[in-house]
């Protein structure tokens, strides 16, 4: 049986954190891997990524061919990128799924990432195999013969909203939703897109108290 199982590689949010007091969580931003026999899916490429990249290199993960998927262009979802070591790898064959953005190519923005001012070593030193492919919340990914990537927009996180992903084998299904904000409760139709799912990733950074504080509102926050 196909059974999916995932492991977190970075969970903060905003930027990557050092100390004694985050060691039970960790200290690196978005970053979560799904791994199914034929299939090695990463969720966001957030400094967490930096670490997953050393275990594929090191072949304690298997080099399948890898699946991307960015739920949003806020820095602590790709900051990890430049510094991921199986792109440096000829032997690397990798899809990277983007985001719309209106009027702009998410392919130019993430390879920004490795151009000068930004880095000094340029979108050449890339050696793996790579494609880019824009999400449609209309059409699923498929990564077999039996797992899809569902995708939906949540237009409650700032500027261009976030992507919320929901990964679907014939075993079982898990929802991967950041900086999705619901100080109302559920909607933005999250609850029917999380519907039957056997696991949910959600944000949770915020008590009450904190979120709805009026002398510092944390709204929008993510």
């Amino acid at each position: 049986m196909k059974r999916i199982s995932f492991t977190f590689y970075g969970v903060r949010g905003s930027h990557p954190v050092s100390g004694r007091e985050y060691r039970k969580y960790g200290g690196n931003t978005a970053s979560m891997l799904c791994t199914l026999p034929e299939s090695l899916i990463i969720l966001d490429a957030g400094t967490g990524i930096i670490n997953l990249g050393k275990e594929i290199e090191a072949g304690r993960i298997p080099r399948e061919p890898i699946q991307l998927f960015i739920s949003h262009f806020h820095l602590d979802h790709i900051q990890g990128l430049p510094f991921f070591s199986p792109l440096y790898n000829p032997g690397t064959r990798m899809m990277i799924h983007l985001p719309p953005v209106e009027g702009k190519s998410g392919e130019e923005l993430l390879l920004s990432l490795f151009q000068p001012p930004f880095s000094p070593i340029g979108p050449d030193s890339i050696k793996a195999d790579l494609e880019f492919r824009t999400l449609n919340p209309v059409i699923p990914v498929e990564l077999d013969s039996d797992t899809v990537m569902e995708t939906r927009k949540s237009d409650t996180h700032p500027l261009d909203g976030v992507n919320i992903f929901r990964l679907k084998s014939g075993t079982g299904s898990i929802v991967y939703a950041t900086d999705v904000e619901l100080p109302n409760g559920t909607g933005d139709g999250l609850l029917s897109f999380c519907k039957g799912a056997d696991v949910i990733v959600h944000d949770a950074q915020y008590l009450d108290e904190e979120y709805f504080d009026e002398s510092r509102p944390r709204s929008k926050f993510g």
